[in-house]
């Protein structure tokens, strides 16, 4: 189950949904390009990407504390 989209340039290049956006014993509806899916955890893993991205351009540190960008702590 899931939707790919990958774009190229600013352009969408390839589109496809594959599976249901709800599966039930009564309601089995597909997915479609407008489906929303709750994402859970995976957010955690988009974001260490990132970070290391930013790590990898020198735009952040690796030893840096985390609460630093934070005026609370």
């Amino acid at each position: 189950m899931g939707s790919l989209t990958l774009s190229q340039h600013g352009g969408i290049v390839y589109s496809h949904v594959n599976g249901f956006r709800q599966v039930s014993k009564t309601d089995s509806r597909p997915a479609t390009l407008t489906t929303a899916y709750r994402i859970g955890s995976i957010s955690k893993i988009f974001t260490s990407v990132m970070i290391f991205q930013l790590i990898e351009q020198s735009a952040c540190a690796w030893k840096i504390r985390s609460a630093a960008g934070s005026p609370k702590y």
